[in-house]
């Protein structure tokens, strides 16, 4: 049994996880630390603007770099400035063939980026309706147009609430029914009391005075 065709040990789609930052950040962590396999969904991270979604997915790429000693690449596409032909490649006509090829497009990972990391594919909910089928085969198949991932890279969507009316459209239920999906809310305090991830980060980002 090859590696792609190993049981996973991911969790399976589920009703919508509610976390912290600081669990997502964990969790996704987690996933990249393994191999993608064809049962292992894709993560819909969902969440209030400032919840540390994008930042998290940075902190996850730096903690595992450091922890397995080797680069943990970071693809943070921005949906809502790209077209599908963006992501899927351009068309040239192969001349020995005449058929035509897509070549791939730097946005997504290739031969020339670490072996492992994480495609961010943001702003989701805020993409044309469009865009948002070109990345549906990144979670369900890996494969994004007629390009495959490599296996060491999960992609993960992101965006914002349909509650924070941020001119967002929905998702299709057919993805979501595909995805693992989380919701980050920002955890201001923990039990105890004492400020919580979301706000211990926070704390640590330099402020400028407005005058």
């Amino acid at each position: 049994m090859s590696k792609s065709d190993s049981p996973s040990r991911v969790p399976q789609p589920v009703l919508t996880q509610t976390v912290t930052t600081g669990d997502f950040i964990r969790l996704l962590a987690g996933h990249v630390r393994q191999d993608w396999t064809p049962d292992a969904p894709g993560l819909l991270v969902i969440g209030p603007p400032g919840a540390g979604k994008s930042a998290g997915a940075r902190q996850a790429a730096e903690a595992l770099s450091g922890e397995l000693g080797e680069p943990v690449g970071l693809k943070d596409i921005r949906l809502t400035e790209i077209t599908p032909i963006d992501i899927i490649g351009l068309p040239n006509v192969d001349k020995k063939t005449g058929r035509t090829r897509w070549a791939p497009s730097e946005l997504i990972p290739g031969a020339d980026d670490p072996a492992r990391g994480i495609v961010v594919f943001d702003e989701l909910p805020n993409a044309a309706p469009a865009v948002q089928t070109a990345v549906y085969k990144a979670c369900t198949e890996h494969m994004v147009g007629p390009h495959k991932l490599p296996l060491g890279w999960w992609p993960v969507l992101m965006g914002n609430r349909m509650s924070d009316r941020g001119n967002v459209f929905p998702i299709p239920k057919p993805l979501v029914n595909r995805v693992t999906v989380l919701e980050v809310m920002p955890q201001l305090l923990n039990d105890r009391g004492e400020p919580g991830d979301w706000l211990q980060y926070s704390l640590t980002i330099p402020t400028r005075r407005v005058a």
